[in-house]
C-alpha cells in the first residue's frame, strides 16, 4: 500500500517520540512530501495544529486539502514569520523531514519543553545552538523506522488502519505504472534523487 511507509513513520515519530496532543501546534519543514504528508494527515487527526513549509503552489495547496492550517512556501515566503504568527509561544513539536537541519533557525522557534525530529540527513553536520535549547527544556528525537519492533508496528498499524477506514490518510501517487514496467520505475526513483526527475509523491505499480 502506498500509505504504509511513510505513515508509519509518521506514526512512531508522533506517537512514541513526540507523545503529540490535542491542540498542541506542530511545524512540518517540507509538508507535501511523502512522510510530510502522513504526519501532517495523522497530527490532524490527534488534534494538533499543523503549520507546513512547501515548495510550490501545488504542494502548498496540497497540504491545506489535507488540513493543514498554515502553508508558507520555503522558496518565496519567509518560512521563521509564518511560524511565529501562527504560535507566537513557540511550536510544541518541529519534524524536519529534509537531509540538512537548520538548528539555529529551529530552536529559537520551539516552545518551553518543545521537541524536534529528525529521520534523514545521515550526512548533515549542522551547528547546533546548545544554551538556547536547554534552557527551554526542549528535547531532540531521532528515530529510524528499522528499528521499530514488532509490538511497536502493530501499534501504528492499528492507528493507520483507524485513519484508512475513517478516509482520514491519503497518499500522494505521482505515477501509476505497470507491473512489466518495474525497471522503469526504479529509473525514475534513481533519476528523482539526482535531480534529472521531479516525483510529487509515490510510483505505484499494478498488476
Amino acid at each position: 500500500m502506498a500509505v504504509l511507509h511513510s505513515a508509519t513513520t509518521a506514526s512512531i515519530g508522533l506517537l512514541r517520540e513526540a507523545k503529540l496532543r490535542s491542540g498542541e501546534s506542530l511545524f512540518i519543514n517540507g509538508g507535501a512530501g511523502n512522510v510530510g504528508s502522513a504526519v501532517l494527515q495523522l497530527a490532524v487527526k490527534l488534534g494538533a495544529r499543523v503549520v507546513v513549509s512547501a515548495g510550490s503552489e501545488d504542494d502548498l495547496a496540497w497540504c491545506r486539502s489535507l488540513g493543514a492550517e498554515g502553508a508558507v512556501s520555503y522558496k518565496t515566503g519567509d518560512v521563521v514569520k509564518a511560524i511565529r504568527e501562527f504560535a507566537p509561544g513557540g511550536i510544541d513539536v518541529y519534524w524536519d523531514t529534509t537531509t540538512h537541519p537548520d538548528f539555529e533557525r529551529a530552536v529559537p522557534l520551539l516552545a518551553p519543553r518543545g521537541r524536534m525530529l529528525l529521520m534523514a540527513g545521515l550526512g548533515a553536520r549542522p551547528v547546533f545552538p546548545v544554551g538556547e535549547f536547554y534552557t527551554k527544556d526542549c528535547s531532540l528525537h531521532g528515530f529510524a523506522i528499522t528499528n521499530a519492533t514488532a509490538q511497536e508496528l502493530q501499534q501504528c498499524a492499528r492507528a493507520i488502519n483507524e485513519s484508512l477506514a475513517a478516509g482520514k490518510l491519503k497518499a500522494r501517487i505521482s505515477r501509476v505504472m505497470p507491473l512489466a514496467e518495474a525497471a522503469a520505475a526504479h529509473q525514475l526513483l534513481e533519476d528523482s534523487q539526482n535531480g534529472q526527475v521531479k516525483l510529487k509523491g509515490k510510483i505505484v505499480l499494478t498488476a
